[in-house]
């Protein structure tokens, strides 16, 4: 699943430093600014919503990115894991 507004950063030890563990981070990609008087520094993460249904398919399709993300994520840290094991 492409996601639109959150996604996953995975880093690992860059060649000849000193080893680590993968440091993973969530991240925001796509977001604006606060568009009301009072708010104008708030990050928003979702579309403008007009109803309780709009509002809940933004959270759903919020959550749904975080799934994918954590998808990812696992498939990342399973990779790291196996060629931790084959390098030793």
């Amino acid at each position: 699943m492409k996601t639109w507004t959150l996604d996953f950063l995975f880093l690992t030890t860059p060649e000849g430093e000193l080893p680590h563990p993968p440091i993973s981070h969530l991240h925001v990609k796509r977001c604006s600014k606060g568009e009301y008087r009072g708010y104008e520094d708030m990050i928003l993460v979702g579309a403008r919503c007009f109803s309780i249904g709009e509002f809940e398919a933004q959270i759903d399709r919020l959550r749904d990115e975080l799934e994918a993300i954590r998808k990812e994520a696992r498939r990342k840290y399973a990779e790291y894991k196996a060629r931790q094991g084959k390098s030793k």
